[in-house]
């Protein structure tokens, strides 16, 4: 039986419209992977294809230690509850990922306070030996990494996180040569990939799909303007009084400031955001809604009270928007996506 390279899939060539097509068994990438790789193209949507629920459970169940890698800016939506209860009682190596895309002026050690209370508080009953904090540029990451597993004296170890985390990003720095689909269309990792490399044993997973990434709901020619690839200019807002935004047709917030306050969206550089006063909101939403071709239904409405002065909304597969001295807020979005309210870390 002869795998992909890149997803490790295992090939054939009797159906063009299934997994692991390639036009001869001699061929070492299946078609998808070719195509991602060479055209940044999808023939098959494979989005929904892989049950979350299934690789959860077969993490669970094997014992050896694990590589989360984790989107910096999906952090609250990555460690979630059943994640949590797949790794209880597992030697983890946390990694948060992209920190790339983040703005230079954001302070590194307030992220790193962010992030050592968020394991403190979140991650119980999980034995987290090493955070890293890392991206795709980094040159020092595989001497921090592998350096962890020898002091721990790990050989083997299984890779998992959700869809688009870099988690191919993360084994290629790992491997000689590029063997595994590095890709912004998700799950492109489709099956448990085994790779040697030297004394070590690097498992690969599926990338676990998250419901509640809005990613999964637009049209799949748009994932491009939507993914997040190069550092974030942010979008700064002054306010003095209510005040409405709108991120194209994917998001509508509404803001109430405590005296003045301030907005800061940080989404991919690709993507428009407009501003108009809150009682004018919903006559905005009803004549522009259909202008954009990024949009989805924002059929379920939050209102939060905001105590701190500082706070952060984390949109799953949109991005962060921080809060500096506001009130409170009403976020209008689609009920498949996850909206969260965090602890300032921008």
């Amino acid at each position: 039986m002869k795998r992909c390279l890149g997803c490790g899939v295992e090939l054939q060539n009797e159906d063009k419209r299934k997994k692991g097509y390639v036009r001869s068994l001699d061929q070492d990438y299946c078609m998808r992977c070719f195509r991602l790789t060479h055209y940044g193209d999808s023939l098959i949507d494979l989005r929904l294809d892989i049950k979350r629920e299934d690789v959860l459970h077969a993490i669970k169940t094997d014992k050896r230690p694990v590589a989360f890698i984790v989107d910096i800016m999906n952090i609250e939506s990555a460690i979630s509850n059943d994640m949590i209860d797949a790794l209880r009682g597992r030697e983890v190596v946390l990694i948060f990922n992209k920190y790339d895309i983040l703005p230079k002026y954001i302070n590194s050690s307030k992220i790193e306070e962010y992030l050592d209370a968020f394991v403190s508080e979140k991650m119980q009953g999980i034995r987290v030996i090493d955070v890293i904090i890392t991206h795709k540029y980094d040159d020092h990451f595989a001497e921090l990494f592998l350096d962890t597993l020898n002091n721990h004296q790990i050989s083997e170890i299984m890779f998992c996180g959700n869809v688009n985390a870099g988690k191919s990003t993360i084994i290629n720095k790992l491997i000689e040569g590029s063997k595994l689909t590095v890709s912004r269309f998700p799950s492109t990792t489709l099956d448990f990939n085994v790779i040697k490399q030297g004394d070590l044993t690097f498992i690969d997973t599926p990338g676990i799909v998250d419901e509640g990434d809005l990613s999964l709901y637009v049209d799949e020619k748009e994932l491009k303007r939507l993914s997040i690839d190069k550092t974030i200019r942010p979008q700064i807002f002054q306010l003095y009084e209510a005040q409405s935004y709108f991120v194209e047709s994917l998001l509508w917030l509404d803001v109430l400031p405590k005296d003045k306050g301030s907005v800061v969206f940080f989404v991919s550089n690709n993507l428009s955001i407009h501003r108009t006063k809150m009682a004018k909101a919903a006559g905005y939403y009803d004549r522009h809604r259909d202008d954009y071709k990024l949009k989805l239904q924002l059929d379920s409405a939050k209102e939060i009270g905001i105590n701190d002065a500082k706070t952060e909304i984390e949109v799953d597969g949109l991005g962060v928007i921080a809060l500096n001295n506001i009130a409170k807020i009403v976020v209008h979005h689609d009920k498949r996506n996850k909206v969260t309210i965090r602890k300032a870390a921008f």
